[in-house]
């Protein structure tokens, strides 16, 4: 029988909080001739050791060809606009702490909604390649969100995953959670499961409020194990990660029976639908 994994998260985590984590940007654009897709989050303070001290943004990319999402680290300089994301390699999972490598690639642009030009570097041969990103759209829950009135969330916003399967890749549906609620945070109203080969849908799941935001890096609030995603629920005292099992037999995803019981008995204790 699969088991729910209850995962401890940041202390403090309150799911009432004015404002949330999250200031993620999104792009489609080219490597020389190569279409990819690029997000990243902005996070000051978040790195700690000394030799990434001045590191404030991760993301991650896919070339759309092989649409298999890459890790990216860097800094981004808010007076300049100038922003360097380095591609790091990664374990399992596809988490920040579990970085295996120096980086091989580099992406140096300013930042700009109305397109970006650069370049793209290969660290090992020191092959430059140009860069083109074009701004789709942005995601910002912070408290600066509310305080700003020219900064707007508009929703719904489709973020790259970076977790993935060997056959498919995710993007996750972030809108203000339902204002019922009073839940002033983005949350993921739901989980688009696209085929690698075919860029076709293959599933999309919809989730209840208080998905996906329980990790401070948006991208990590997915995750994937054998034959299953991981989801992590702002729910409890410290989150918890919600299971969906591949089912041969009807092709898809299902929640699994523990995290099915977590989430409606939470649900059924705050009086939330």
């Amino acid at each position: 029988m699969n088991r729910i994994q209850l995962s401890v998260l940041l202390a403090g985590l309150c799911s009432k909080a004015f404002g949330g984590w999250y200031e993620c940007y999104n792009f489609k654009g080219a490597i020389d001739k190569y279409p990819i897709t690029l997000s990243f989050q902005v996070r000051d303070g978040f790195f700690g050791e000394a030799d990434r001290k001045n590191h404030n943004v991760l993301g991650t990319y896919k070339y759309d060809r092989v649409n298999t999402p890459l890790y990216l680290e860097g800094s981004f300089d808010r007076v300049s606009k100038k922003i360097r994301l380095d591609e790091v390699p990664m374990g399992f999972p596809m988490e920040t702490a579990n970085r295996k490598g120096p980086a091989t690639a580099a992406f140096d642009f300013s930042f700009s909604r109305s397109g970006s030009d650069g370049q793209w570097t290969d660290l090992k041969t020191k092959k430059v390649l140009t860069l083109h990103l074009d701004f789709v759209s942005q995601m910002i829950d912070t408290v600066s969100m509310y305080q700003d009135s020219t900064v707007k969330f508009p929703a719904p916003v489709e973020i790259l995953m970076r977790a993935s399967t060997p056959d498919k890749y995710f993007v996750g549906v972030y809108d203000l959670d339902i204002p019922k609620n009073h839940y002033d945070r983005a949350a993921l109203t739901s989980l688009r499961i696209y085929d690698k080969k075919s860029n076709k849908l293959f599933q999309e799941i919809p989730f209840p409020p208080q998905a996906g935001n329980a990790m401070t890096i948006v991208y990590e609030n997915v995750s994937t194990g054998k034959n299953k995603i991981g989801v992590e629920f702002d729910i409890g005292k410290g989150g918890a990660t919600v299971d969906y099992i591949f089912n041969a037999h009807r092709k898809q995803y299902v929640v699994s029976e523990e995290g099915d019981d977590l989430v409606d008995g939470f649900y059924g204790q705050t009086g939330q639908e």
